[in-house]
């Protein structure tokens, strides 16, 4: 028997190897990982780019020491001279993100912009109808605070901060909370809107404008390489 891996009293052959990558749902992940290694196999490193790369994924992995290089490579059924290749391949990935698509970041994030604006809000939720139509009399009328009605009478974990949201992307929260706050302005209290088996009182904040940092150039790189990927993979079946 042409045997390829070997655990404990298991031997493996080579035709062994695809039924179980099949059976346990692996066959998806080597293909998606050759198709990245042959999108990254031109790439050309400096001598400066493998050292930078070995330090950024000792960073990445907190592996400081010998021995947590040797528990990291006892973990992952790896010998020590492996972690280099694994670092530069992490390294040309990230070269290749940039390559492909670094020069678009600045179209697509204003393209994308209203997705990533935050807003910081105050929320109050309640069953009753009645009540909630009492608690934004209130505040309207100045009879008491937003963060001290919400501490007494709404439900959820936001009345421990006194019903205060955020700064979240309007993404998250209910798609009729991100449609009222997408057109309120800066304290534009709501009157009770039913969402559901809940009466809702709003009141948007602050907005908080996103901007093309670091961050969020990587998050947009991310996202082009898992869309460029997945038509790959897709292409291959």
């Amino acid at each position: 028997m042409n045997t390829t891996l070997q655990f404990d009293a298991q031997a493996l052959s080579t035709m062994d190897l695809v039924p179980l990558l099949k059976r346990y749902q692996l066959l998806p992940q080597l293909q998606r990982d050759l198709v990245i290694d042959q999108a990254i196999a031109s790439i050309q490193l400096t001598s400066d780019d493998i050292r930078i790369a070995c330090q950024q994924f000792d960073m990445r992995y907190n592996l400081f020491s010998v021995e947590d290089q040797q528990a990291f490579c006892r973990q992952r059924g790896l010998v020590p001279d492996e972690l280099e290749a694994l670092a530069i391949r992490q390294f040309k990935v990230q070269r290749f993100k940039e390559n492909k698509w670094a020069h678009q970041l600045g179209s697509l994030y204003a393209k994308r912009k209203h997705d990533f604006d935050q807003v910081i809000y105050s929320l109050i939720r309640t069953r009753d109808s009645s009540l909630a139509q009492d608690i934004y009399f209130r505040i309207q009328k100045n009879e008491d605070t937003f963060a001290n009605l919400a501490k007494t009478y709404s439900k959820g974990s936001s009345a421990e901060v006194g019903g205060l949201v955020g700064p979240v992307s309007l993404m998250q929260p209910h798609r009729a909370i991100a449609r009222l706050l997408s057109v309120s302005q800066v304290g534009q209290l709501w009157f009770p809107i039913p969402i559901g088996e809940w009466f809702v009182i709003l009141r948007l904040e602050e907005r908080v404008s996103a901007e093309l940092n670091d961050s969020l150039k990587q998050r947009l790189l991310d996202e082009c390489f898992d869309a460029w990927l997945a038509a790959q993979m897709k292409g291959m079946t």
